[in-house]
């Protein structure tokens, strides 16, 4: 004869709930760990590539800095053009 589903008592259900939650919250905190890792990674990257174009390039970092400055100024505040 086949058997009825058990039926859980509150107590257990909450129990049995409490440590599901707490293993995701584990799994959820190695997620992040992951996440944040890849993270530094990926900016690792990027700067060894910015550092190679800089190098390749001749110029300083100090140099880069004040070009980009300049430019960024330049954006915001864009002179007039001549009116034809």
């Amino acid at each position: 004869m086949p058997r009825g589903r058990k039926r859980y008592s509150l107590d257990e259900k909450i129990a049995s709930l409490l440590e599901l939650t707490a293993v995701r919250e584990k799994e959820l905190e190695e997620l992040k760990n992951e996440l944040k890792t890849l993270r530094r990674q990926k900016e690792q990257t990027e700067l060894s590539e910015l550092n190679k174009l800089l190098k390749e390039s001749g110029r300083t970092a100090a140099e880069l800095v004040a070009f980009l400055k300049e430019r960024e100024a330049a954006a915001e505040h864009p002179e007039k053009s001549p009116e034809p």
